[in-house]
């Protein structure tokens, strides 16, 4: 076989290589992107690490914003009311109903090995209101992608 048939081969295997993972790299990272959202929410609302959690749990519902997160890819939570809302709509509510605690992802980064989402429960003022508020908080956790499985970092 001659060095130019190898590398002829060579190049078509690489081709192929970089196809197939181009294919498939997107559905990788949108499936990681819904899971890491998830377990996420689960360590703030089931396990209910979230900073703060005592100040929302009673409630009717559990505002989250839809800022900076696609609607779509957040999960269904058993025992868990979530109500979407944009940051239009949070504001509006707060101003008819006053304020109140409400939830936000601040920052999702999907990598390929290491990803971060980080959630904040913080405070919604109406527009009269003057009060100012030390609760509420928020975390960000790390994932590694250890054989093809999402391990959550320990340190927060």
């Amino acid at each position: 076989m001659g060095l130019k048939r190898k590398k002829g081969i060579i190049v078509a295997g690489l081709i192929l290589v970089v196809a197939v993972f181009a294919t498939l790299l997107p559905t990788i990272v949108n499936h990681s992107e819904k899971d890491l959202i998830r377990k996420t929410m689960e360590i703030a609302l089931i396990k209910q690490e979230m900073p703060d959690y005592e100040m929302i749990m009673d409630k009717e519902g559990i505002i989250l914003s839809t800022e900076n997160i696609d609607p779509k890819i957040i999960p269904t939570l058993p025992g868990v009311n979530l109500i979407m809302l944009s940051p239009d709509e949070i504001q509006e509510k707060a101003n008819k109903e006053g304020d109140f605690l409400y939830l936000r992802f601040k920052k999702v980064e999907i990598g390929i090995f290491k990803s971060s989402v980080s959630l904040d429960n913080v405070w919604i003022r109406s527009k009269d209101s003057d009060k100012v508020y030390l609760s509420g908080g928020g975390f960000t956790l790390s994932f590694y992608n250890v054989l093809g499985r999402w391990i959550e970092s320990p340190i927060r």
